[in-house]
């Protein structure tokens, strides 16, 4: 999904200047603005924040502060002391972790925590809308000439103004589907050996697994076929709008070979499309893959050729950020031997109190740059709490001091240098969106911060232990089970074909509550009728899984066999 931060600036006749600060949903819409979240106006001559007040449009309800709980379609306004208009604005309002997925092999866009929303679709490729755990699920037939956009409607109970999102249309490739992607049937483990595939099976959980498996294999082979396909793709369509991308955005030591294999200039579109924050991937991830790499060249190169190919590789990830020169410096150290005095000098004695002066007078850099700002303050409790785990002489790197307002913009660079030697904590796509807010915040103090941590940390003993044990284990070592992780998937098959069961017997239990709830209720009709095709959906989802469970539980007691005759062999 796209996020943008917005800021407009009004301004008074008393000369005081009004931002407005926010996270927008940038697909085209009606209205034109649509806020993620509660949007904060602040009066930038006096530093404050201002509450903004709100009303649902063409309604006779007095206007209120705008919390989080008004949600629709809404005008916003905020007066001076003396009654002057100084912001208004009419706008749609929806909940900060409001997301739209797209599954472009199913044809499917999923709508997650819309709220109170109610969701429809005016198109002739509609083929039904159910509801899911977190919000609904919008399906479309198959088509030879899909759209390139498609309408969501969202309306809300009590209110006339209803908002139109024009999206994308979940295409194979945003404009024609492809013959793999209408491809319906169910295939045994051995007829998936590369992506194209993965990506014709039908059942939405097999499909992701084996996408992510083959993604993963791609990390151990550098000349599969897979990889004139990967390189085929990179065309200006949204990245979201393919499933192997958006896979791919998941994992570390996936996303460090394409940065490797790929273009750069495409590779950063992962930034700003799908909210990869290049940082949280560990110095072991990318060692690990460049070793990988390096160890393939040496089959058939000589030594200096080899570090001048590597030498090339290695500086394309500098393309990605300007805080990630220190990894490419780190690279070099490691795999090229290449004589680096400056990283030399952070092991001895001198380096810790030369460092922390040297971040101690950036940061007074950075609170006399940002003086007259308003600090962002999301996360800080997280990092706050995350900091106090880090190792003592870490701490020793920077003295936060009291302004508590500061600290998650000043501790975010060297805790992501932590966790570089360590392992980065999983994030959720909205945590991702912060992040980078953080960083952009102060795109020098993060920078540099991160650039002095990671320079001295990765010196230190501890840390260097730590990572050259991972390293040895991983360089030769496979990079998923795909069996083993087959066997979990029908656990949890297994798992869910019960809920199912418990699902079906209450829905048909609630039947003559629903016809209930039909008279009563006109707003409901639809959701009813979602209800029922719900209830023969799973049904039919049931027969099929239970299927697919026996028929995938013989094969892998199939491949059992085949291999313990082997091994007696």
């Amino acid at each position: 999904m796209m996020i943008d931060t917005a800021v407009q600036v009004e301004s008074s006749a008393a000369a005081s200047a009004y931002e407005l600060r926010a996270n927008t949903l940038s697909f085209t819409s009606t209205p034109k603005t649509v806020y993620l979240g509660v949007p904060e106006l602040y009066d930038t001559q006096h530093n404050q924040k201002i509450p903004l007040f709100a009303k649902a449009v063409n309604s006779k309800a007095e206007w209120q502060i705008l919390t989080a709980d008004q949600q629709g379609i809404y005008e916003l306004r905020h007066q001076d002391t003396q009654g002057n208009l100084q912001f208004h604005e009419k706008c749609a309002l929806l909940p900060e972790n409001f997301e739209l997925r797209f599954i472009p092999v199913t044809r499917r866009i999923e709508v997650e925590q819309s709220g109170s929303a109610y969701i429809s679709c005016e198109s002739p490729f509609l083929t039904g809308i159910s509801v899911t755990d977190t919000g609904r699920s919008i399906e479309f037939n198959a088509s030879d000439t899909p759209p390139n956009e498609v309408d969501l409607i969202l309306r809300w109970a009590g209110k006339t103004e209803r908002l139109i999102l024009t999206v994308p249309f979940p295409a194979h490739d945003g404009n024609k589907l492809t013959q793999a992607a209408k491809t319906r049937h169910v295939h045994s483990i051995h007829e998936i050996t590369n992506l194209t595939d993965a990506q014709s099976i039908s059942d939405d959980t097999l499909r992701q697994l084996f996408i992510r498996h083959h993604l993963k294999q791609l990390c151990l082979n550098f000349v599969a076929d897979d990889w004139n396909n990967l390189r085929g793709l990179q065309t200006n369509a949204p990245l979201i709008n393919n499933e192997l991308w958006t896979a791919a955005s998941l994992d570390s030591r996936v996303l460090a070979t394409l940065v490797l294999q790929l273009d750069s200039v495409f590779m950063q579109r992962f930034t700003t499309e799908l909210s990869v924050c290049w940082e949280l991937i560990s110095l072991k991830d990318w060692l690990i893959i460049f070793t990988r790499y390096k160890n393939y060249l040496a089959q058939d190169r000589e030594d200096e050729d080899v570090k001048s190919n590597l030498n090339k590789r290695i500086d394309k990830i500098n393309a990605l950020s300007p805080s990630l020169g220190i990894i490419a410096q780190l690279l070099k150290y490691h795999l090229c031997d290449v004589d680096d005095e400056e990283l030399q000098f952070m092991q001895t004695e001198d380096a810790l109190p030369l460092i922390a002066e040297q971040l101690e007078h950036e940061h007074q850099e950075l609170n006399h740059r940002q003086a007259n700002r308003q600090w962002l303050e999301f996360l800080r409790e997280e990092l706050t709490a995350d900091w106090q785990t880090v190792p003592p002489q870490t701490q020793q790197l920077l003295n936060l001091g009291e302004a508590k307002h500061c600290h998650a913009v000043s501790l975010l660079p060297l805790l992501l240098a932590h966790f570089s030697l360590t392992k980065p904590p999983q994030q959720s796509n909205s945590t991702l969106v912060k992040l980078q807010q953080l960083k952009a915040f102060d795109e020098q103090w993060f920078t540099t911060a991160f650039t002095l941590a990671l320079s001295f940390l990765s010196q230190q003993t501890d840390y260097i232990h730590s990572l050259q044990q991972d390293i040895a284990i991983m360089i030769n070592s496979d990079e998923n089970d795909l069996l083993a992780e087959i066997e979990q998937q029908l656990a949890l098959a297994h798992q869910e074909t019960q809920g199912l069961e418990a699902d079906l017997h209450n829905f048909k239990g609630n039947q003559a509550e629903l016809d209930g709830l039909r008279a009563e209720n006109i707003e409901l009709i639809s959701t009813i009728e979602q209800l029922g095709e719900i209830i023969q959906k799973r049904d039919d989802a049931l027969k099929l899984l239970l299927g697919e469970v026996k028929n995938l539980n013989t094969k892998i007691r199939e491949i059992r066999n085949e291999l313990q005759a082997k091994s007696n062999g």
